[in-house]
């Protein structure tokens, strides 16, 4: 190599040294960029995180005596159920949990807003409130929590709740309702459970919580049973209560949720079926309350 060459080597090499090293802290700045960002989404945020599980009633052998037209009717309704979740500014994620495939499918076709707002997950059996525990044990832990029947929304209030006590005290609501507009077959009155003149009757349609540890075995195994059957709501209150020491307050006339069930299908537990918390003896009750 001649001198000139080795001179404009060396003239050369700390200039393409310096592009390096600024390509590298580059790199490094937009990589501290990232993770902060990521720490505020999910460090910093203290909106709700909805987990509930969504069903496929066009396949689902038990509603085969269902009409499927009432069926499908009713899948679009709680699809708009979800919608109205994603789009309330108090919810960070809605978790859906989900057994048929099509499930995943139907919500990517669905048009709607706020999807990115929207996380599903895969189960392998029709779910208990185990599989919701074990999915908030993996994934959602120190997260503000509302375990919500599928045909129930947010409405207003929840931005009134004391998120700090969160960890002490579990938000056991009964839901309100009202004249509802369903997709299909259109509107319907939906009765209210908390209205000025009702009474407490035990009916509870959230919970709202948030765990700084994962549930043992012991205790994922009492709740090991399905989120539909009457009463199933008050076992879970009084594990909340007698083995996890929670405080369960119900200041639904504060803090709303609202049932849309227009479409006459969908899972129904009626006649003489024995209640869960009875079979169980363990009734837990969240009388009507005020905000704390």
């Amino acid at each position: 190599m001649s001198r000139k060459n080795m001179l404009q080597l060396k003239m050369a090499s700390p200039s393409k040294i310096c592009k390096a090293f600024i390509v590298i802290i580059s790199c490094g700045m937009f990589v501290w960029l990232l993770i902060k960002i990521n720490k505020k989404d999910h460090g910093t945020d203290d909106r709700f995180h909805i987990v509930y599980f969504f069903p496929k009633l066009t396949t689902d052998p038990s509603q085969r005596e269902v009409s499927q037209v009432l069926n499908k009717q009713r899948e679009l309704e709680l699809m708009k159920v979800a919608e109205l979740n994603l789009n309330h500014d108090q919810v960070a994620q809605l978790h859906v949990m989900y057994l048929d495939d099509s499930v995943k499918q139907d919500f990517i076709n669905y048009k709607m807003a706020n999807k990115h707002k929207l996380t599903m997950h895969k189960v392998y059996r029709d779910p208990t409130y185990r599989d919701t525990f074990e999915l908030i044990n993996n994934q959602l832990l120190k997260m503000n929590l509302i375990i919500l029947n599928n045909d129930n929304y947010l409405s207003q209030g929840w931005e009134s709740i004391n998120k700090t006590s969160l960890e002490k005290v579990m938000y056991a609501l009964t839901r309100r309702g009202r004249n509802e507009t369903s997709n299909s077959p259109g509107k319907c009155s939906m009765p209210d459970f908390c209205g000025l003149t009702n009474t407490y009757i035990g009916s509870h349609d959230a919970f709202a919580f948030r765990l700084t540890k994962p549930i043992n075995e012991e205790l994922l195994r009492e709740f090991d049973f399905k989120m539909y059957p009457y009463g199933a709501e008050n076992v879970f209150i009084w594990l909340f209560q007698n083995k996890m020491g929670f405080q369960t307050v119900n200041p639904c006339k504060e803090v709303h949720i609202y049932h849309m069930h227009c479409v006459k299908a969908g899972w129904t537990y009626t006649g003489k079926k024995k209640r869960i918390d009875r079979v169980r003896n363990q009734t837990g009750r969240a009388p009507f309350s005020l905000l704390t």
